[in-house]
């Protein structure tokens, strides 16, 4: 049964809801549009400020929520949710993101007539004329950061290892970054600002702590299965018996030589008559035992045919 609108309908609900925006954006358009041209035109000195201010917090949100997403996908929580190869790209969009709204900040600090960057207090680091010592840390935070979202695009040539060595810098990126915002931001008075940081920090501080509790409970895991394997005997095979056999072997095979060597001995002396013994003999016994019958009897031809024309020579 089914419910809801139509397959075949299905453009009437989006036909509906274009028309909702287009009657909403017409109706408030024309007063939106005033209102922000009037500031920019009475903030058009502060606009690189605001443009700065803006993308700095949008950057920081961007790589902390790529933060966040990492951990989520190392701890496996989003697999449940979500398909991996989707949360990957969408963990690596993320870290892209944030790092072209940093890039944008740290351009816009040139405009800014209020504190101005120049081209190389933008590039070296500590030299600037703001809290050098704060927005320097900002500075290695952004150059971190870019090596990170690099080495996505290399993971191929560089190895897995040698990636997740370098994604591992995503932790220290992230932590200049929260004291970057704390120290030389100046929205960080505002009490939402300040608590987004905090907030952000405690949700990365509790996975990372999950994530070490997970591994290690891997590891103790994988050395205890380790140690189980080792303890129990191994499989009965064809070399564990023959190992578990050789005390015998050598009991066995001197006394079949024995063997072999007295029933030897009495097809020799029987050999002539034909008759052969009997006994009790098990079957490897038997075996070995006609085969030395059969080369006594091989050895002895020519002794009993010398031995019948002696006969014949003395009785003539």
């Amino acid at each position: 049964m089914r419910q809801g609108i139509h397959p075949r309908l299905r453009w009437v609900r989006w036909g509906l809801f274009s028309l909702l925006v287009v009657l909403v954006v017409g109706a408030t358009a024309g007063r939106a549009l005033d209102e922000v041209s009037g500031w920019v035109q009475a903030e058009y000195e502060r606009l690189p400020w605001y443009v700065t201010r803006t993308t700095a917090l949008l950057a920081y949100l961007a790589l902390a929520a790529s933060t966040v997403y990492g951990l989520l996908l190392s701890t496996k929580i989003l697999d449940r949710v979500s398909h991996r190869p989707v949360s990957y790209t969408l963990h690596q969009d993320l870290a892209g993101i944030g790092v072209a709204l940093a890039l944008v900040h740290a351009a816009t600090l040139m405009l800014d007539k209020s504190v101005p960057f120049s081209p190389a207090e933008l590039v070296v680091p500590f030299t600037g004329p703001y809290r050098p010592l704060w927005v320097g840390l900002g500075q290695l935070t952004l150059g971190v950061s870019l090596l990170v979202l690099l080495s996505f695009y290399v993971r191929k040539r560089i190895g897995t290892r040698t990636w997740r060595s370098i994604h591992y810098l995503a932790f220290l990126a992230f932590i200049g970054a929260t004291v970057h915002g704390l120290m030389a931001g100046s929205d960080t008075s505002a009490k939402w600002v300040y608590g987004g940081y905090l907030t952000l920090t405690a949700v990365v501080v509790f996975l990372t702590t999950y994530r070490i509790v997970l591994a290690v409970a891997d590891r103790r895991q994988a050395v205890a299965a380790a140690g189980s394997a080792r303890a129990q005997p191994p499989a009965a095979g064809p070399e564990a018996q023959s190992l578990a056999m050789g005390v015998s072997k050598p009991f066995a095979m001197s006394h079949s030589a024995r063997t072999i060597s007295i029933n030897a001995k009495g097809a020799a002396r029987t050999i002539s008559s034909g008759v052969v013994p009997s006994g009790p003999t098990t079957p490897m016994m038997a075996s070995a035992t006609v085969g030395r019958y059969r080369s006594a009897v091989n050895r002895l031809a020519p002794d009993s045919q010398r031995g019948t024309s002696l006969a014949r020579k003395r009785t003539e």
